[in-house]
C-alpha cells in the first residue's frame, strides 16, 4: 500500500531564568498557544503532565506556524518561548514484485492511468531486477496524490496492481527556537 505515514509532533520547552538555571516544565505551570489561541484547541492536540504538547495527524494547513510556550514557576517567575514550525512533505514508497511469469518481463508505473516519466516531479523509479521495481517520492505534496499502478507485461499477458496515495500529513524539518525572558 502506498501511503504517507502518520506524524505526531511533540513540543517541549523549558524555563530559563536570569540566574542561568534551567527548570523543566514539569516543575512549572505552563501553557501553549498558537497565534494567540490557547492549546489544546482540537482533539489532535494534548498537553501532557510532563509539559509536552503533542499534535497527532499533523497537516500543513492545520499545524504549521508559530507556537508559544509560557511557564510560571512556584515563585511567580515566568519564561516565554516561541517555536517556529515548518511542515514539509513525507516520503512515500511502493514496490512492485512479479511472483511468477515467463521472461522477458517489462515493469511500468502509471499515475492516474498515465505513464510516469523521468521528468515527473520528485518521483524516482528504481528497477532492481526484471521482476522488481520501486517507486519512491522523497517529499510528497498535493500533486503526488492519485492512483499509482504497476503493470507487468510479457509476450503472453499483462497484469497490474494499484494503490491510492492521499497526502494528508507531513513531516517537520525547520525547528527554530527563540527565548525571551520576562
Amino acid at each position: 500500500m502506498l501511503e504517507p505515514s502518520n506524524v505526531v509532533l511533540a513540543l517541549f520547552c523549558s524555563v530559563v531564568f536570569t540566574l542561568g538555571m534551567q527548570l523543566p516544565l514539569t516543575h512549572a505551570n505552563n501553557s501553549y498557544s498558537r497565534y494567540g489561541v490557547q492549546l489544546p484547541a482540537t482533539h489532535h492536540q494534548r498537553v501532557h503532565v510532563n509539559g509536552t504538547l503533542t499534535i497527532a495527524a499533523v497537516t500543513r494547513e492545520g499545524d504549521e506556524g508559530s507556537y508559544s510556550c509560557t511557564a510560571l514557576d512556584k515563585q511567580g517567575r515566568s519564561d516565554h518561548q516561541t517555536l517556529h514550525i515548518q511542515v514539509m512533505g513525507l516520503p512515500a514508497q511502493a514496490t512492485c514484485i512479479v511472483l511468477s511469469g515467463d521472461p522477458p518481463i517489462t515493469l511500468r508505473w502509471l499515475k492516474d492511468g498515465q505513464a510516469i516519466t523521468a521528468a515527473a516531479s520528485g518521483v524516482l523509479i528504481s528497477q532492481h531486477s526484471e521482476i522488481s521495481s520501486t517507486l519512491s517520492i522523497d517529499r510528497t505534496s498535493g500533486e503526488h496524490s492519485g492512483n499509482y499502478t504497476c503493470t507487468a507485461s510479457n509476450g503472453a499477458r499483462t497484469t497490474s496492481s494499484s494503490a491510492a496515495l492521499t497526502i494528508n500529513s507531513a513531516l517537520f524539518f525547520d525547528f527554530a527556537t527563540s527565548d525571551n525572558l520576562i
